[in-house]
């Protein structure tokens, strides 16, 4: 029945009613559900009814790794628990959604989250000085040959007695003395490092980033700026959209299970 249909039928049901002078009445019109009402004044009205489908799925089910989440759709697809089709939707680089199709009431039921479990990350922009900054380098990054040769470059500086930054905006050169011996440190200015910063199955997304020293002679500090715009993410959520057509792309998902 359309949708012309549907309004005519709703029409002809409220004018029976009023000229019946009925109390309340649920009918259906093209298949949805229409509560009708006449007060004492003999005024009609008429409202749909939404059903909240408690049943059909349990509440969604939370959990912070794409190894459970995965499990958890493969589980429920064959033991009969999930029947409808699933989106999987990524929604960041750090969360996926698993939703039914939209409902006759144009509703979807989410039946699984996952979202990586949130750790303090690196904290670009802000200053550190030199042990927090390596102790940052070596916990908050993926193992890497940049990540070693930076932080070798960071050993010639922290022992100074005395140091002194010169800063064209482009490159710095650090001026490092150390009891009678005085040295100039070239320091490299962008950076290729792979941060912790999406689900561990999946690896992660390395990005160009700006070292920046300052030293007020007494003391040097630290900072790193994210230069890439965001790209990381985009990155990040393509790798597990990737991985996750990779966990569902046996025929017997197909049909199924859409990445979106």
């Amino acid at each position: 029945m359309n949708n012309s249909n549907d309004l005519a039928g709703a029409i002809r049901e409220i004018e029976a009613l009023a000229l019946r002078g009925s109390a309340v009445q649920v009918k259906e019109i093209g298949g949805r559900n229409y509560l009708f009402g006449c007060n004492a004044a003999g005024e009609v009205s008429c409202s749909e009814i939404i059903e909240h489908d408690l049943t059909a799925y349990p509440n969604c089910m939370r959990v912070n790794t794409l190894d459970a989440f995965v499990g958890y759709i493969k589980a429920g697809l064959e033991n009969g628990e999930i029947t409808d089709k699933i989106y999987l939707n990524v929604t960041s680089p750090v969360s996926v959604d698993a939703e039914t199709p939209v409902n006759k009431y144009g509703r979807r039921k989410q039946i699984a989250h996952a979202e990586r479990i949130s750790l303090r990350g690196f904290s670009f922009g802000d200053q550190y000085d030199f042990e927090n900054f390596v102790v940052a380098l070596r916990s908050k990054f993926v193992p890497s040959a940049e990540q070693k040769l930076l932080l070798e470059s960071l050993k010639q500086i922290t022992n100074s007695n005395e140091v002194k930054t010169e800063d064209n905006g482009i490159t710095q050169v650090v001026t490092a003395r150390a009891g009678a011996a005085l040295g100039a440190v070239n320091v490299q200015p962008i950076w290729c490092l792979r941060p912790y910063r999406t689900f561990t199955e999946i690896e992660q997304p390395e990005s160009l980033f700006l070292l920046r020293l300052h030293s007020d002679g007494a003391e040097t500090s630290y900072r790193l700026y994210e230069t890439d715009g965001g790209a990381w993410a985009v990155t990040a959520m393509n790798d597990v959209r990737d991985y996750l057509r990779a966990e569902f792309g046996g025929e017997e998902y197909a049909g199924k299970v859409f990445v979106l």
